[in-house]
């Protein structure tokens, strides 16, 4: 993904993620996928909320383990959509 903002302020982690960032490119187990559709993840404070072509598909919570390097963290979606509560870790590099 690439940044188009980012706050200051990495007191719980989740500061990093603040902003909006669009999908630049995907992969799965290793390998990079041809198709990238147009995704925007905006994050503010310990909330996210995902577009798919300008229409809401996800929101959640996000929250990030700084004392890892690189940062890891963890999604739950909480919003009314496919995969309500569904769990995801990822990390930042």
């Amino acid at each position: 993904m690439t940044e188009t903002k980012r706050a200051e302020g990495p007191e719980s982690g989740a500061e990093e993620l603040h902003g909006s960032w669009k999908l630049v490119s995907k992969e799965r187990s290793g390998d990079k996928l041809e198709e990238v559709e147009e995704v925007v993840c905006t994050s503010e404070d310990d909330k996210f909320e995902t577009k798919t072509a300008g229409k809401v598909t996800q929101s959640g919570a996000v929250r990030v383990d700084v004392s890892k390097s690189p940062r890891t963290y963890d999604v739950v979606i909480t919003g009314d959509f496919n995969g309500k509560g569904m769990r995801t870790t990822g990390s930042t590099r």
